[in-house]
């Protein structure tokens, strides 16, 4: 009899995008973020806008709407402009800086980076006005200023962008297969990360030499390292691969392949479809939009992946449900807001989930079995497996449950306290013909068997 693993944890999704009136509207979405006071902000690349989402339900527009494309030369048009006046369409991401009081944009078919600042409007003592200028970007899309100031500089359908907490940006050059960054003290822009050439070469060596697949998210954990997840162009792509503070590039998710598979596995191992959005949690846990794959997965602390939101089916199916019961449609934009609840851009059902209490949610994933399959003989006697496990997020003791066994099996559990291992016991029933059986084991926190956290 085999026993199969995997985890999958279970919260509730609810709606955040209806005002009271239910009015509101959303058009390819390209982006969405939560502040410190509870707003929601949505980026739509058909309008060119940003609209906020008050907490209160009520809606206003941000930025975006006009027609002005800001330049860096003023001899050819402005170099800044009231907010709302700024032309975002097909804007692709955008992004907090210094603790949200900055936002950035990847003006990505105008092949530009703007940001948005809350300033005094000059001759007034409190009045303020929302203003967009230009930090990178040249007056047509391709690739140079390497080594100079970033205003001047050009890029290629920029399509994400992120900021670190000293104030230094990082662009993913989508249309030149490359990462860029503005350092803080200069302003001066660098490649980081691709050589230019679309592909998958490099692991293990310095990033600016590696070929990568065009960029489609960043994100960036807490020791500096850098994350961009690659969609596939030509195979071998459907990946995220990690840039370390020493340049060194390595593969972190995604054998290359496209489709699905590997949930309960490790992450390097696992198969992607057109993955988009990336983000951290609180714990340091990295969040992926799979987007073909109509789900949200994320890559635990033991380096094993698995979905915690979608059920892989495209569609509505409402919303109250538990996560991993929700259909999404092409989610391909997620962030944490500062009270650790999950974002999520579902693209295809034009509309913005919220699931609280993602980042705190207990969690088991089962590491080990050993061995990993037992050669039963009828009416002999039972054979131990040993079953070690992670958890994250609690402390607590660690049920198992065995299911899905024929009644020609009989079977028992233990719980492995706070020691990480315990074990199952398995028998064949005298007179059993000889068969395979494949168990279903689940981990749960002792003591509260509704919050399922592990189970195949």
């Amino acid at each position: 009899t085999g026993v199969q693993t995997c985890a999958l944890p279970i919260w509730r999704a609810q709606i955040v995008s209806a005002v009271p009136n239910a009015q509101t509207q959303f058009q390819n979405i390209t982006g969405v973020l939560g502040d410190v006071d509870g707003n929601t902000y949505v980026l739509e690349t058909s309008f060119g806008r940003v609209t906020r989402i008050n907490a209160n339900g009520t809606t206003v527009s941000y930025a975006g709407g006009g027609n002005v494309t800001l330049v860096s030369d003023p001899q050819f048009g402005l170099t800044e402009a009231d907010a709302f006046r700024l032309d975002l369409r097909g804007a692709e991401g955008f992004s907090f800086a210094q603790g949200g009081a900055v936002m950035l944009i990847a003006d990505s078919a105008h092949h530009k980076v703007v940001r948005i600042t809350r300033e005094l409007i000059p001759g007034f003592e409190f009045a303020t006005r929302l203003v967009g200028r230009l930090v990178a970007g040249g007056f047509a899309p391709g690739f140079g200023g390497d080594g100079g100031l970033a205003n001047v500089a050009f890029l290629n359908r920029p399509t994400a962008v992120i900021a670190d907490p000293v104030g230094n940006i990082y662009i993913a050059d989508t249309g030149n297969a490359r990462i860029r960054k503005i350092t803080a003290i200069d302003g001066n822009i660098t490649t980081i990360a691709g050589n230019g050439v679309e592909g998958f070469t490099g692991d293990g060596g310095q990033a600016i030499n590696a070929s990568i697949g065009p960029p489609r998210g960043l994100a960036l954990d807490l020791a500096g390292n850098l994350y961009i997840s690659t969609y596939d162009a030509g195979g071998g792509n459907a990946r995220i691969r990690k840039v370390a503070p020493d340049g060194i590039i390595t593969t972190v998710a995604g054998n290359g392949g496209v489709g699905f598979g590997g949930d309960s596995g490790l992450a390097t191992a696992a198969t992607f479809n057109g993955s988009h959005g990336i983000a951290f949690d609180s714990g340091n846990n990295l969040y992926i939009a799979d987007s073909g794959n109509n789900r949200i997965r994320v890559i635990l602390p033991n380096g094993k992946v698995q979905t915690v939101v979608g059920t892989g089916e495209a569609g509505d199916n409402g919303v109250g449900l538990q996560a991993t019961a929700t259909n999404l449609s092409n989610p391909r934009y997620i962030a944490f807001t500062p009270s650790n609840e999950l974002l999520i851009g579902d693209v295809g059902n034009s509309r913005i989930l919220k699931i609280p209490g993602v980042a705190n949610a207990p969690r088991i994933s089962v590491d080990e079995l050993n061995p990993t399959s037992l050669n039963l003989v009828a009416g002999g006697l039972p054979q131990r497996m040993d079953v070690t496990i992670s958890r994250f997020n609690f402390n607590g003791n660690v049920g198992f449950t065995l299911s899905g066994i024929p009644n020609v099996v009989s079977g028992g559990v233990v719980s492995p306290g706070l020691t990480n291992a315990g074990y199952v016991e398995l028998g064949a029933v005298s007179g059993t013909s000889p068969a395979n059986y494949t168990a279903k084991l689940t981990a749960y926190v002792a003591g509260n068997q509704g919050e399922i956290v592990s189970s195949s």
